[in-house]
């Protein structure tokens, strides 16, 4: 065996363990860890149930903010009200006292399940202080629990008084110790969970800006964290920031800076992505109007009361969000990869906005029943990964955009090259063949005539070398005769080179000089590949259109067993060719058997 047999032997073996390790880590294990994943959901045992939990009805009365109430004067009121399940505050932040009766005495946590609840304060049948909790502090057995507060062990009768800042919905619900331990536990992998898996999407993309020195990944990690508080204000978890509590005096600012920050970082994505589209489009003065709106809603989220702010904040985000939607989707429309990236953003905000809606609307109109089916948790999950896509399809494009221009670039400089030798060099040639020849007629003398010849000989290699030249780095039939014959043109002088038979059936193509120049190379490598490695003697090249695209089918008789070009670091070429065609919206496949030949398929939109 010799050395080179060897090397190909090693190279055969590298090659197949190289697929089998592919073929394990990027098809078995996802599909494997897919399947398991669906498994645990429909039959494994929930580690955190969903746990039981005993609606209570109460008696609840507003107490006016200019009035003091004592506890003696609110039993009185509290005589002739009606029992209710629930109550909406209307975004009051008066006190409310309620009356909590429970039919049966059992050991629990009676559970007030308001994120809107900043205080709680709660007495016994005897007057007597069960405790008290705000946010940041508690004493008792009144603390803060889950999303709002809870009061554990409480008696039977219980009288409290709450005070809520926003548009909070008052509920009380009963649950039993070892349904509390669940819930708690429940609550606080959850609240985790989001928070560290956000964080992490932050992480990235802000190390993805600071790698590739885009300021639109470092937009896109404040969208996620901003996602993420607001995630937080709809579950609850919003109290504390990386486990460390906020002052409960921050938090009506907070919240509403952080929603108007949203709202700013939102047109600002937008604005980084579709700038040129909104030019094209003729919409400055309304994307002027949106910014301005972004502007003003964080001047109001730091001069308004929280309880002000927020009938502004939904009115002037409604329709920021509205205009940044109707934009989206008209460029979505008929814009190729913009539309694509714009689909993708308007899905984002559309969740988020929808999320928000519902609890307004649910809020509004008493469908207290589904209030948290569809909140600002799992939103802002969504929300995050479809923004994280619009971003990565933005960045994709511009890369394709910049290799697009690069490569326009080197066929311009290619064909400036091509035409100055063949107008220059190629006529300066020609005329001194000519003037050769001339001499030739003239000198009668065997020796001479023979020296002549000899230089005509070189001057005539010399103008092969120069078209040759001329030809390779750029064919000026492609800007004269169109690409329909300099592909037959090309696949000629191949056939004459190789010895290659090439059949050719090539359809007339109104394209752009790019795409012309794109499918030539495509064309011209594929070949070269087949002269150097298929050991083929019959090429088939169809090139057609098939409704709004056109194709151009590359089959061989060869050996075949080409790798694929996602799995192939060898060729430059091919992947110079993949990347152009990308750019362009279009994609190239390869099916190559081992003994059947190779069988390439470019498509290209039109």
């Amino acid at each position: 065996m010799t050395w080179a047999d060897v090397v190909k032997e090693k190279s055969f073996t590298a090659t197949k363990t190289d697929w089998v390790l592919d073929g394990i880590t990027m098809r078995i294990v996802p599909l494997a860890l897919v399947l398991i994943s669906l498994i645990a959901f429909v039959s494994w045992q929930d580690y955190y149930p969903l746990s039981e939990s005993l609606p209570l009805q109460f008696k609840i009365i507003e107490q006016p903010e200019n009035d003091e109430w004592n506890r003696d004067q609110v039993k009185i009121r509290l005589e002739n009200v009606q029992l209710v399940s629930a109550m909406e505050t209307k975004r009051s932040e008066a006190w409310f006292w309620l009356a909590i009766q429970q039919t049966d005495k059992r050991n629990g946590m009676i559970e007030f399940q308001s994120r809107h609840t900043q205080y709680v304060q709660c007495w016994d049948d005897s007057m007597r202080e069960l405790g008290a909790a705000a946010r940041d502090r508690w004493s008792g057995i009144v603390k803060p629990a889950l999303a709002g507060f809870a009061i554990i062990d409480a008696p039977p009768s219980t009288l409290c008084r709450v005070k809520h800042i926003g548009p909070a919905q008052v509920t009380v619900v009963f649950r039993s110790n070892a349904a509390s331990e669940v819930a708690l536990r429940r609550f606080e992998r959850h609240s985790g969970l989001l928070e560290g898996g956000l964080v992490m999407l932050a992480l990235t993309g802000i190390a993805g800006a600071l790698i590739n020195r885009q300021p639109i990944y470092l937009l896109m990690a404040v969208w996620i964290i901003l996602m993420q508080r607001i995630s937080g204000l709809s579950f609850g978890s919003d109290v504390h920031w990386m486990g460390y509590l906020i002052p409960v005096d921050w938090l009506p600012k907070i919240r509403a800076l952080t929603i108007s920050l949203a709202a700013i970082t939102a047109c600002g994505i937008f604005n980084n992505i579709f700038s040129q589209d909104i030019q094209q489009m003729h919409r400055q003065t309304v994307m002027s109007f949106v910014k301005y709106g972004c502007f003003s809603l964080v001047i109001l989220a730091i001069i308004l009361p929280f309880r002000y702010f927020l009938p502004v904040m939904w009115a002037l985000l409604s329709i920021i969000m509205c205009i940044l939607l109707v934009i989206s989707f008209r460029i979505s429309i008929g814009r190729g990869s913009a539309g694509t990236t714009a689909a993708w953003y308007a899905s984002s905000i559309t969740v988020v906005m929808v999320a928000s809606f519902y609890e307004i609307l649910a809020a509004a109109l008493g469908y207290r029943a589904y209030i948290g089916s569809m909140n600002h948790s799992i939103a802002a999950l969504v929300s995050s990964l479809l923004m994280v896509v619009a971003v990565m399809l933005h960045e994709q494009k511009q890369r394709f955009a910049l290799s697009r221009s690069v490569s326009m670039a080197h066929e311009n400089q290619s064909r400036s090259i091509a035409r100055e030798l063949h107008d220059s060099l190629g006529g300066t040639l020609s005329m001194l063949r000519l003037g050769i020849a001339s001499l030739n007629e003239k000198n009668s003398g065997k020796d001479g005539r023979g020296k002549i010849v000899h230089l005509i000989s070189l001057v005539d290699d010399a103008i092969r070398t120069t078209r040759d030249i001329t030809h390779a780095l750029h064919p000026l039939t492609l800007d004269t005769l169109g690409l329909a014959a300099t592909v037959r043109w090309y696949t000629e002088r191949f056939s004459k080179s190789t010895g290659i038979h090439v059949d050719v059936v090539f359809d007339e193509i109104n394209f752009t000089r790019e795409h012309q120049h794109t499918v030539f190379r495509a064309v011209q490598e594929i070949l070269t590949n087949v002269a150097k490695h298929s050991k083929a003697t019959y090429v088939s090249i169809k090139g057609f259109q098939e409704r709004r695209r056109f194709i151009v089918q590359i089959e061989d008789n060869g050996k075949g067993g080409v790798i694929m070009p996602s799995g192939f670091k060898g060729s430059l070429g091919l992947n110079s060719i993949t990347e152009r065609l990308d750019a362009l919206g279009g994609e190239i496949s390869i099916n190559s058997p081992i003994g059947s030949g190779t069988h390439v398929c470019l498509q290209v939109p039109i």
